[in-house]
């Protein structure tokens, strides 16, 4: 775990480097303050009404195992998201499973194999988005180089998403037989690692029991959809805040650079490779450095400080101590993937 901790810590270093490291400080606070800021609030509103659809949609994984309210969907929710933004190692996964449990007596393998799901759920919306942006975002003309080898790994990204469904149906059914290949073919090198496979391929095939209810599946497809739409919204009015009347297309393709980065290991709170890919993604469009510097600051901070603070509330209400939290490493540590 520790080494998993410096890991991310130094990425979160390097992007950092990478993203302020031609930055004109007093072009920076120029740019930070050309923002309007009345387009805060509504932003911030929307950004937790993504955070509760997601909680409404890990409900729908979890009927299964048991129906779960509101308000505990979004507690645990929020905690789980809090615990990523200060602690390392991406225990918040962890953390929010525990947090249910507690709260709802849902067993941790349970409510874990629903969280493993949603995280696949993730990555295959962030590759379909790219695939599909790609091929209607506009580029500047002098991108024009860029934008095709975007495209031709947009394309690459559609078979791997194919690939994916096909891999989710036939493991449905041969859930086991996975499982010993994947022990067989590891073990040789590493049995700790063969064994953590196991654990995950049993999380992940727990997990998809949901998939087998037909109506089910349709609700959680349409919360998935909701949810990366809604998540373009704040990138799209921060950039109106900013003087910029950009098509919708460019706010998910800065939607799909943030999704990629975040899955990079990174130091807690996804700092510095959250502000490279927003920044970076920006500029491909022209945007001043300092402007498009400013923008992922502002998105960066939205996404943290609120459902923190929010996190932080439920943690009191539902007595969780993060005193807690270095057991909680180690088990995540034989936990999670």
């Amino acid at each position: 775990m520790k080494f998993k901790i410096w890991i991310g810590i130094a990425i979160s270093a390097l992007f950092i480097w990478l993203t302020f490291r031609e930055v004109d400080y007093s072009s920076l606070w120029s740019a930070m303050k050309k923002a309007d800021y009345n387009y805060l609030l509504p932003v911030i509103i929307i950004t937790m009404l993504q955070f509760y659809i997601r909680a409404l949609r890990w409900g729908i994984l979890l009927e299964p195992v048991k129906k779960i309210g509101q308000l505990s969907l979004f507690s645990a929710t929020s905690i789980g998201y809090m615990a990523n933004n200060i602690l390392p190692a991406r225990i918040g996964e962890f953390v929010k499973a525990y947090a249910i449990g507690k709260s709802e007596d849902v067993s941790m393998s349970s409510s874990f194999a629903t969280i493993v799901i949603e995280r696949i759920l993730d990555l295959m919306a962030v590759l379909m988005l790219l695939f599909l942006v790609l091929f209607i975002v506009d580029f500047p003309a002098e991108r024009s180089g860029l934008e095709n080898t975007l495209r031709t790994g947009g394309m690459a990204a559609a078979p791997v998403f194919l690939l994916a469904i096909i891999f989710m149906h036939y493991f449905k059914k041969k859930s086991d037989l996975f499982k010993k290949m994947a022990i067989n073919l590891l073990s040789p090198f590493s049995t700790h690692f063969a064994e953590k496979a196991g654990r995950f391929l049993d999380s992940f095939a727990s997990g998809l029991a949901v998939m087998k209810r037909g109506h089910h599946l349709i609700k959680i497809s349409l919360y998935s959809v909701i949810i990366w739409f809604i998540a373009a919204l704040p990138i799209h009015l921060t950039l109106i805040s900013f003087g910029y009347s950009p098509p919708f297309s460019i706010s998910l393709f800065i939607l799909v650079l943030i999704g990629i980065a975040v899955s990079i290991p990174s130091a807690p709170g996804f700092i510095g490779t959250f502000h490279y890919a927003c920044s970076k993604g920006l500029e491909l469009f022209n945007l001043p450095v300092e402007e498009a510097l400013s923008i992922s600051i502002i998105l960066h901070a939205i996404n943290f400080f609120p459902i923190t603070l929010i996190g932080f509330f439920f943690l009191w209400r539902d007595n969780i101590s993060l005193m807690d939290a270095e057991k909680l490493e180690e088990k995540a540590e034989e936990a999670l993937p």
